[in-house]
């Protein structure tokens, strides 16, 4: 027998059969002991922090009144206040005499606090000022402490004091034109015109948004959506009157069918045509005034058609500033459906043909998948025509590890030849996609050399409880199921672990092993099976690290069976473990992995 063997042996035996101590009751003073049994005590004085330091605002100097467009400065003038920490009996037996003096805990800081805003709104402005102040803990060994204080609201301005303020530089920059204020009948000296409306798509008045295709059961959930803002504006030409500028923004369907997708507002799931109130600020002052804007935001995600074609639908924004006024600019927004699928080529040294062909068949590949090292996968980018076979000038780009992607490519084929995991990210318009690759890692030697190489108790405790997990999950799960599989695995190694007398090294060793011998298509006897895809593998090492740390013996150091699959069971339903899609076996799936709750591995 090893040593370590003997030793954990005759630990076990000496928590066993060890005489149990004594308890003492009391001291014979009458007070209790300390934590080490003593009657005598000794001075075990510690402080903790009561009242913390704090700072406050004694006075606030800066202007009160300030042109708009600039950045004004005020300045606080701050008091700081002293904390404290007082001392108190950490034992349950009383410390002989008086505890020391409290420490006295002092924040360091500013006296005098800059804050400095840019005033750019009508009506009053309000700086706020906040700042962080530090002290040191001197009960927990001089650990630095920060905090932070709201410390108080200054209204600097009050804008009709000062006149109108001045539009908006014009377009290309330049000065702005000056316009006097309204006349004492509150009037403008150049003729009003209508108030304009105009509406944006970051910052463009065509755009395209890339979203997801939702494939799969039930809801689409938030994740699913892709987001995108509307900017809005209201213009106004020497209508002096003071008003809050609501408006609406009109939504309707010029191209496509806004049924291949769901799409959210403010005011819930979209139909159209649809009309959304809004508010773009306060108005008051001649000249044109073109400040006065906001946004709104919209979610969307397209759903899976009979079409073979991936969905698009083209949207019509526009700024209504009031009845009877003109529209102006409008924001033309394609939401264009976009799917990425892959394609695996096989594993030539086994003759492995590939688990990915075009996968997934509905939706997008948005979920973990693998491939050997050396096997190379096609990564494909599907869009509507006429984005798929001309796409825009900016529209495609990639990011990939080891491999250069030319832009507006739509498809590429990828090798790796180290054991990773790839993340490729492709950009389309603003929205970005991942596609997470795994090479999944099952050392060089096999499950036979392995067992040969760990010492014999540990080997034949990992043979052992192989089994005894192999006849649990054919007993439990008749049928082939994804929980099935990662039930196996992870009892087999929890199992491992759960006995004393088996190295958990040894046993991560030859489980790693095990999969070698999955890779190249060899049984554990050294006959020759089917080679399996390296998705099983990528799932396998997974849930045996979860069996691995999943730890509950036995009075006697063997495995507690009961608990360990109440463990395991509850770990499977909060998504620990990994599972192949579908409810069947691997060999039917797509070969596309997810949390064993069902939810993504990688966040999209």
């Amino acid at each position: 027998m090893k040593k370590s063997n003997v030793l954990r042996l005759a630990f076990i035996f000496g928590i066993l059969f060890s005489p149990s101590l004594e308890a003492v009751d009391c001291c014979p003073d009458g007070s209790l002991p300390d934590s080490q049994g003593r009657c005598e005590c000794t001075p075990d004085w510690q402080c903790s922090v009561t009242i913390k330091p704090s700072m406050e605002i004694t006075s606030v100097e800066g202007p009160q009144i300030a042109p708009i467009n600039t950045a004004v400065t005020v300045f606080f003038n701050v008091q700081y206040h002293t904390g404290s920490a007082p001392y108190h009996d950490a034992n349950d037996c009383e410390d002989p005499g008086d505890p020391p003096p409290p420490e006295t805990v002092t924040a360091r800081g500013q006296s005098r606090i800059p804050m400095t805003r840019d005033i750019g709104s009508v009506g009053p402005n309000i700086i706020q000022g906040n700042n962080y102040y530090n002290w040191t803990d001197p009960c927990s060994g001089g650990a630095p402490q920060q905090e932070h204080e709201n410390m108080q609201h200054v209204v600097i301005g009050t804008w009709s004091a000062t006149g109108t303020p001045p539009p908006d530089p014009p377009p290309g920059g330049g000065s702005p034109p000056s316009y006097p204020p309204p006349d004492e009948n509150g009037n403008c000296e150049d003729p009003y015109a209508p108030d304009e409306g105009e509406a944006y798509q970051n910052g463009q008045s065509e755009s395209i948004v890339p979203v997801n295709l939702f494939a799969g059961e039930g809801e689409p959930k938030d994740e699913d959506f892709t987001d995108f803002l509307i900017e809005h504006k209201i213009i106004t030409v020497n209508s002096p009157q003071e008003r809050n500028m609501i408006g609406t923004l009109k939504v309707e369907v010029v191209e496509g069918d806004a049924s291949d997708f769901i799409i959210r507002s403010k005011d819930g799931v979209m139909t159209f045509p649809a009309n959304i109130a809004i508010d773009d600020g306060g108005h008051s002052g001649c000249g044109r005034h073109d400040w006065h804007s906001g946004s709104d935001r919209f979610e969307a995600v397209a759903l899976d058609s009979e079409s073979s074609e991936p969905a698009l639908v083209k949207l019509k924004f526009t700024t209504d500033p009031d009845e009877g006024s003109p529209n102006g600019k409008v924001a033309l927004v394609t939401l264009m459906a976009v799917t990425t699928k892959a394609t695996s080529h096989g594993f030539p040294p086994t003759g492995l043909s590939g688990k990915y062909d075009e996968t997934p068949e509905k939706g997008s590949i948005d979920n973990l998948i693998s491939v050997w090292p050396s096997e190379e996968i096609t990564v494909i980018v599907n869009l509507p025509e006429p984005f798929k076979s001309n796409p825009d000038p900016g529209l495609i780009t990639w990011e990939a590890p080891e491999h250069t992607v030319p832009d507006q490519t739509t498809e590429y084929k990828f090798k790796w030849t180290d054991t990773d995991t790839k993340t490729v990210k492709i950009t389309v318009g603003s929205s970005t996609f991942k596609v997470v690759i795994d090479l999944p890692n099952v050392g060089n030697i096999s499950q036979t050399d392995a067992l040969l190489a760990v010492d014999p108790i540990s080997a034949g405790g990992i043979v052992t409880y192989g089994n005894q997990a192999l006849i649990y999950a054919n007993a439990q799960y008749p049928t082939a199921t994804p929980k099935k599989d990662a039930i196996r695995h992870s009892y087999w190694t929890a199992l491992c672990v759960s006995d004393v007398l088996v190295d958990p090294q040894a046993v991560l060793f030859v489980t790693t092993a095990h999969e070698h011998n999955n890779k190249w298509g060899v049984d554990k006897y050294g006959g020759s099976v089917e080679p399996q895809q390296a998705f099983n593998s990528t799932m396998d090492l997974r849930n045996n690290l979860i069996g691995l740390s999943t730890i509950h013996s036995t009075g006697a150091g063997t495995p507690n069976e009961t608990v360990i699959l109440q463990d395991l069971n509850a770990q499977y339903e909060q998504g620990l473990m990994w599972i192949y899609d579908g409810d069947a076996s691997e060999d039917v799936s797509e070969g596309i992995l997810s949390k064993s709750n069902h939810q993504k591995i990688y966040s999209p």
